[in-house]
């Protein structure tokens, strides 16, 4: 009989979450999933070729945007003893690289203390047409991008980003040249003090007048799944207000979260002037 050679079988791996939040924003109460709502298809076989196709079933935000949803994130790549390439839509390389508990939530550290993803740079965002190159070397985890393409008359989208274990605590690095007309980076840690982490960030973004800006602050574990966080930054994203944040966390399972808590912050839809939100919201992944 003849001999059939074996072919490499791929996994697929389905995966999402949907979350609603309860917010008031100076006074105006409104439920929101602030982008949270997720559908997302990851594939690798056993050569080595992997991808993913990740889907944002978008609502509203502080921005009051109409609902809809959009492509999240979507590449194609291999993975070897070299490391990982990839290419598509990718995210930056610096995106919640300070790892946010609250990242994607009305109190997270992005768009309110650190750069957001305005155009996919800064501290959040995806961005297109990227080729990424990155490894784990130890305790510490590289990633290199370059966008090779002609982007608005720019060209030579740059990014990297570095985050490793150093002396008992936790570092990371990030830059990119948000497109070839300005320079963000941002440097920072953490370290743990029994039952208290305490976390420092940094950033640059030579695109605003006032340029520099940091946030200082800690989680506390409470046991049984709490965790309650406070926040502090002396300019906020916009470099015209401090900005702070208290805030409760609770993992009721590896899938089931809830988060509540208030900030202040000078990041409204609206205005430049410091607005206060507070409220609660849950998440279910899937």
């Amino acid at each position: 009989a003849a001999m059939v050679a074996p072919v490499a079988q791929a996994d697929l791996k389905i995966s999402g979450r949907v979350a609603m939040e309860l917010v008031s924003e100076d006074g105006n109460i409104n439920a929101r999933d602030y982008g949270n709502q997720r559908l997302q298809l990851d594939w690798a076989d056993e050569s080595g070729f992997m991808g993913r196709v990740a889907l944002d079933m978008r609502q509203t935000k502080f921005e009051s945007s109409t609902g809809g949803s959009e492509l999240r994130d979507y590449y194609t790549g291999y993975k070897g003893g070299f490391g990982t390439l990839m290419a598509g839509r990718l995210a930056g390389a610096g995106k919640n690289i300070e790892g946010d508990m609250y990242v994607g939530t009305f109190l997270e550290l992005r768009n309110a203390f650190v750069k957001g993803g305005s155009a996919g740079y800064g501290s959040s965002g995806f961005i297109n047409n990227m080729i990424e190159y990155n490894n784990k070397f130890g305790d510490s985890v590289v990633k290199l991008q370059y966008n090779p393409t002609d982007n608005g008359g720019a060209k030579g989208d740059l990014g990297a980003s570095i985050k490793a274990k150093l002396a008992g605590a936790g570092v990371f690095a990030a830059y990119n040249n948000q497109g070839d007309t300005n320079t963000y980076w941002k440097v920072g840690g953490n370290m743990k003090f029994g039952e208290i982490n305490t976390r420092l960030v940094y950033e640059n973004d030579d695109g605003q007048a006032e340029a520099a800006s940091w946030v200082l602050g800690a989680d506390m574990g409470f046991g049984n799944g709490w965790t309650g966080t406070v926040d502090y930054s002396d300019k906020g994203e916009l470099r015209t207000e401090s900005a702070y944040r208290v805030g409760v966390y609770k993992k009721f399972s590896k899938k089931a979260h809830m988060w509540a808590g208030y900030t202040q912050n000078g990041t409204s839809s609206t205005t430049t002037a410091a607005f206060a939100a507070y409220g609660v919201g849950f998440r279910v992944d899937i």
